[in-house]
């Protein structure tokens, strides 16, 4: 006997067959082009202590910013393979860009736009607008020289060993 012999004589069976077979095709099509929503860090991580420790706060801070009292910048924090969490650099605007990017905010806000969609913190311009160092240094860079370069890709581990992966702070 043919299939096709087989689908005319259980067309209820073949009903259903044909009804599965199109919600799996839909469920897969879906799967692959539903857009996906990328996890919104509205959290940054901070050191206000050279980078022996590290604190979440508001991503839209502009660093260097008074934290109680002290000087807090931008930490990139790392985990290692043996499970150890540290801060890798540090991440600070320039006095001239700091004024230059709190005053895009400031016009963003008051034209009813958020902090993020100021020019210059979107696109390939923010690497050019921050500073960097290792905890301890005392210089700091400029983040797209070859000196920024090697700080934020030859990171140091506290306790020597190999690092893991990058640690995105808990978001809202």
């Amino acid at each position: 006997m043919s299939i096709r012999q087989t689908l005319n004589q259980n067309k209820k069976a073949s009903a259903a067959a044909a009804t599965a077979f199109v919600l799996i095709a839909a469920a897969i099509l879906a799967y692959n082009f539903w857009p996906r929503r990328a996890p919104i860090w509205d959290k940054q991580f901070y050191s206000d202590d050279d980078g022996k420790t590290y604190f979440v706060d508001d991503k839209n801070r502009i660093p260097p910013y008074d934290h109680n009292g002290k000087t807090a910048v931008l930490a990139s924090v790392f985990k290692t393979k043996s499970g150890n969490l540290f801060v890798g650099f540090l991440k600070e605007f320039s006095a001239d860009n700091k004024k230059q990017v709190e005053a895009q905010i400031t016009e963003a806000i008051k034209n009813g736009q958020p902090p993020e969609s100021v020019p210059l913190l979107s696109g390939m311009s923010a690497p050019f607008l921050y500073e960097v160092k290792r905890p301890g240094d005392t210089k700091w860079v400029p983040m797209a020289s070859a000196e920024g370069n090697q700080i934020q890709t030859q990171l140091k581990t506290p306790d020597g060993s190999e690092i893991d992966i990058a640690v995105m702070p808990p978001s809202d």
